[in-house]
């Protein structure tokens, strides 16, 4: 058993989340966003936590991984874009997993360490699978990479819809 949240925030409160300025719980409603069709998001990996079974622990990490996995794939085949992926750590497990992942380190909150995976322009196995899965489910866009101005666009439909 287990849990993981993956949340699309504003720009501007990843940011502060990121730099230690608010932990999650402090993230207001109005800032979280809607995973819209046709939109472009950003959003913080957190909470990741799994039952301490005897034997357990490590599967059910992975599967909350693969599931988390299945749920951005699927999210893409709804033109539903994330742009880039945020994390923070304290654990040597979840450390290891960023990392894996192609996560890449941002910098140092106390002991915590802060991710960033940017799934448009990364290398990481992962980042490319994905940007193949939005090419494959939307070939109208399949040259177009994420620019400012559709993000901004974007950003202020969604705010309108709040």
């Amino acid at each position: 058993m287990g849990f993981i949240n993956l949340l699309p925030v504003k720009h501007e409160t990843i940011m502060r989340f990121m730099q230690g300025e608010m932990r999650g719980w402090e993230i207001p409603a109005e800032d979280v966003l809607s995973y819209t069709p046709g939109s472009q998001v950003e959003c913080i990996m957190m909470g990741m936590a799994t039952t301490p079974e005897a034997g357990q622990h490590a599967y059910y990490g992975r599967r909350l991984i693969s599931g988390i996995v299945r749920f951005i794939h699927q999210l893409a085949a709804k033109d539903i874009t994330i742009t880039k992926l945020y994390a923070t750590s304290v654990t040597p497990t979840g450390i290891a997993i960023l990392r894996n992942a192609g996560f890449q380190e941002i910098g140092h909150l106390g002991k915590r360490i802060a991710f960033e995976l940017d799934t448009m322009n990364s290398d990481a196995p992962f980042a490319k699978r994905y940007r193949q899965t939005l090419r494959q489910s939307h070939p109208q866009t399949r040259n177009q990479p994420p620019n400012e101005e559709h993000s901004q666009r974007v950003d202020k439909q969604q705010a309108m819809k709040l």
